[in-house]
Parts: C-alpha cells; sequence; structure tokens
C-alpha cells in the first residue's frame, strides 16, 4: 500500500519516519505557500496514513528541542486527521512506544488531547486537561511544554497497527503537535559475550567472564530512551535463599539498551533496567520466558517469575550443575526404586549428589557404613549441613558460613533431627536440584521454613 515501506511490514518491528522528516514542508505537490506548514494527500507521507480522511500536515512553528519539523493531528482542511503505521510484530512480544507531544498554543489544551491505540483499541490517553488521571489509561501532560511519553504493549498479531487520534472536536483542524515516535522491542537478555542466545536451561559462566545484558536489540542510537535514561542494577541471592528487596547499579557502564559486564563477583543475580523519563520510572524486570520442565508452581521456575544468571568460582561447578540437569525427571532415585547401596523406601537424595558430583569429576567419600546393607554409602544430607554429631567429616567439601553467598554448583542441604533431612545441587537461578519420592526435580522449598525442617539449609562448595 501507498503508506508502508516498499518491503511491507511484516519484520519491520520500527516506526518508518517517526521524526515526520519526510517529506520536507514545501516539497511537490505541496498544497500551501508558507514555509512554517504543509499537507499532502495520501500516499504522499512516507510511513504514515491519515485516520479519518487523506491528508497529514507537518509544521515547524513549535519547535521541540531537534528543531525540527513535526506533526499535527488535525490536518488541513476539516475532515482530515489523526495518523496510523502498521508496523511489523512478533505475536507475544513486549514493545516499547515512546513519542514527544505538546498541545498547539493557540487554543485551549483541550483541543489537543489524544488517544494512542493499537489495533483500535485504545491504550493510553494523552491528556493535557485532566490532571488527576483517574483514568488508569491517562497521561497527563502539562501544556506548553513538549514531553516524551511512553507505552508498553503485547503484540497480539504478526503485523500491529498504531494510531494515534483527537479525541475533542476533531475536524477543527487545530490539534496536538507530536514528534519522534519511535518503536522498539524490550525484554531484558543475558548472554555470554560472543553468544547471540540464553542457553534454554539457564546460563552459567566463570568469574572473570563477560555478560552482555539488554533491553532491545534495537541500536542505542534508534532506541526511544536516551542513555543515561535506563540505569541497570542487580542483586543477589542471600545464603537464605533470598533475595534482598534493594538493588544495586551495575556503576557508570551499567547505563543504556545494553551494555557489558566484566563479572568480578560469583553468585546468583537478578536484573532489572529502569527507565526514567520526566522523573517516571518504568521497571523491566530478567524473566522466564518458558517453564521449568521439571518445576512446579510452588518452585517460582514458571514462565513471568524472576529468572536469574549464575557466577562460579570453578569450571567444576558448572560440570556439576550440568550433570544434575541431565537427571530431571529421572525415576531412578525414587523412594521406590532399588539403586544400590540403597533400596526400596530409602530416601536416595544423597545418592543422587554424590554420583552428580563424582560425574563431573569431584570426590565424595563414602564416610558411612551400612550394617543393613553392609556395604559403604555417601554422606547424609543431615552430615552435608554440618549438623549430624558424629565426628564424621566430609573432605574436599568446605562447609560455608551462613552469610557467604550461594553460587550454583553448590550442595545445598537442610537437616532435619531424627531422621534424613534433604540434600541437592544449586542451579543456575538458586533452585535446587534433588531427588525427591517420586523422580529428580527442582525445589525450592530447600529454604522454606517449615516444622519438619530442624536448623538452617548449609551450602558446601567442592575445595579440593
Amino acid at each position: 500500500t501507498p503508506h508502508t515501506p516498499p518491503t511491507g511490514p511484516i519484520g519491520q518491528q520500527c516506526i518508518v519516519n517517526g521524526d515526520f522528516s519526510n517529506p520536507v514542508i514545501g516539497s511537490s505537490p505541496s498544497n500551501t505557500s508558507d514555509p512554517t506548514w504543509d499537507y499532502w494527500g495520501l500516499g504522499a507521507v512516507s510511513g504514515w496514513s491519515a485516520v479519518v480522511g487523506t491528508n497529514i500536515e507537518f509544521q515547524n512553528i513549535t519547535h521541540d528541542e531537534t528543531g525540527n519539523q513535526y506533526v499535527e493531528l488535525k490536518a488541513e482542511p476539516e475532515g482530515h486527521y489523526g495518523i496510523k503505521q502498521e508496523v511489523g510484530t512478533l505475536k507475544g512480544a513486549t514493545y516499547l512506544l515512546a513519542l514527544d507531544c505538546r498541545d498547539r498554543e493557540d487554543v485551549g489544551p483541550e483541543c489537543s488531547n489524544f488517544n494512542v491505540l493499537i489495533d483500535n483499541e485504545v491504550k493510553c490517553k494523552i491528556s493535557f486537561t485532566d490532571f488527576t488521571e483517574t483514568d488508569p489509561l491517562t497521561i497527563f501532560v502539562f501544556h506548553g511544554r513538549w514531553k516524551t511519553v511512553t507505552l508498553l504493549f503485547t503484540a497480539n498479531n504478526p503485523t500491529t497497527w498504531i494510531s494515534l487520534v483527537p479525541v475533542i472536536t476533531p475536524n477543527d483542524t487545530t490539534g496536538c503537535l507530536v514528534d519522534n515516535v519511535k518503536l522498539a522491542p524490550v525484554g531484558i537478555k543475558v548472554v555470554k559475550k560472543g553468544e547471540s542466545t540464553t542457553p534454554e536451561d539457564g546460563l552459567i559462566v566463570t568469574k572473570g567472564e563477560t555478560v552482555v545484558l539488554s533491553l532491545s536489540d534495537t541500536p542505542q542510537t534508534d532506541f526511544p530512551i536516551a542513555k543515561d535514561m535506563l540505569v541497570w542494577k542487580y542483586r543477589l541471592m542471600n545464603g537464605n535463599g533470598q533475595f534482598p528487596t534493594t538493588w544495586t547499579e551495575y556503576g557508570e557502564q551499567g547505563q543504556g539498551v545494553s551494555f557489558e559486564d566484566v563479572t568480578d563477583a560469583s553468585g546468583i543475580f537478578q536484573v532489572r533496567a529502569t527507565v526514567t523519563i520526566s522523573s517516571e520510572s518504568i521497571d523491566f524486570y530478567f524473566k522466564r520466558c518458558k517453564d521449568e520442565k521439571e518445576g512446579g508452581s510452588d518452585t517460582q521456575t514458571m514462565t513471568g517469575d524472576l529468572d536469574a544468571y549464575g557466577v562460579v568460582d570453578t569450571e567444576i561447578q558448572k560440570s556439576i550443575v550440568h550433570e544434575a540437569k541431565r537427571n530431571l525427571g529421572s525415576i531412578e532415585y525414587a523412594l521406590d526404586a532399588d539403586f544400590p547401596p540403597l533400596y526400596k523406601d530409602d530416601s536416595k537424595c544423597n545418592l543422587f549428589v554424590a554420583h552428580k558430583a563424582t560425574d563431573a569429576g569431584a570426590i565424595v567419600p563414602w564416610i558411612n557404613w551400612s550394617y543393613r546393607h553392609w556395604c559403604a554409602y555417601p554422606p547424609t544430607a543431615n552430615q552435608w549441613a554440618g549438623t549430624e554429631n558424629d565426628g564424621k567429616i566430609i573432605p574436599n567439601w568446605t562447609l560455608l558460613d551462613t552469610t557467604e553467598l550461594p553460587q550454583p554448583g553448590f550442595i545445598v542441604a537442610f537437616p532435619r533431627i531424627g531422621t534424613s533431612g534433604h540434600v541437592g545441587i544449586l542451579d543456575y537461578d538458586g533452585v535446587g536440584i534433588g531427588a525427591g519420592g517420586e523422580k529428580v526435580s527442582k525445589r525450592f522449598d530447600f529454604y522454606e521454613t517449615t516444622a519438619s525442617k530442624d536448623g538452617l539449609t548449609r551450602h558446601r562448595k567442592y575445595s579440593p
């Protein structure tokens, strides 16, 4: 069609002619002899078409910071108003739409109120009069000044119509002024430098390696938000399995749509990007894109839950996690299974941990002896947690203080007096992988305070 790019909108994922630079005022076929404004009919304005009628009007009278021309949402003559554009989108993806706007000077501010529609549904009401913002869709803009406003939406189709439509007296030719309309897909992505995607089962890097954090693949020069208005923050999981309520800035380099961080600390990191516009903030969080296959609704591993990435001190910690993940869903260690030296009705979480750590190349000494089965067996959950008062130690495995930050590949265990506790291996996100009664799965309850637990959850690090 005349008002879309020659290549078509599918895959475009950006606004065409969002700065309203094409055509230049006075260009043929010009409809005025005034160098400060002009209007054109169907197909003459790149990227855009009118919502009602055919004409679109550009001006350069009331300049914004760029000093360039902009669009007025009510064009000459009466009966032509609103602008719209069809853009390519990915179904289910989140998009950030930003635009600059201000009311027209020579009429009342109510004449400049307009709505932002996504696929013909009102998603935002820009108002120069409703300072109460009683309608949750309303964004109030002080009259007499340019302001950047933003809107987040989720695309439902492979193409999306974006429309800016006046609210009051749409036929009076005096409407809101709009400039610098930009669109960008958004969603935090964390990858190891040199790689383009995050592993499906989570990212773990070794301390000293570089991670790249990005809110969008859109370059900073085309992103709707200035670099210093987008600040990155993190928080580290504590020894009790919880994340603090406060967030820490990455530092001076942690700004803009994308940045690199050379990891100098180990732990389990959650990430947030904060966009600030006109003293208003929008927070974006690193979230899961899919359910954990062997998780559950109570394990904080479902789509939309906060995600994380892990930084480890040693390569063997990565290997320990890898070996544990290879057995997710396995029933070999189930309560009703026989797996010598343990048999049916024996808890086998400690056997799972010993096997997977050994498979990764670590040494786990079998420090116990079963007179029932007349054989040795590996440390129990209580022993891993450091509460079994039997004088036995686990060589090469350091019992960490509860103040030390957990890392992927650590052994995580909680005790129970008079019986077995539970033990597993920490994954990239701080959730434990362990052998339960039915199968190997990811469980967050290693850190839950329940009546069945006796003592603090503890971690051990392989330190040969």
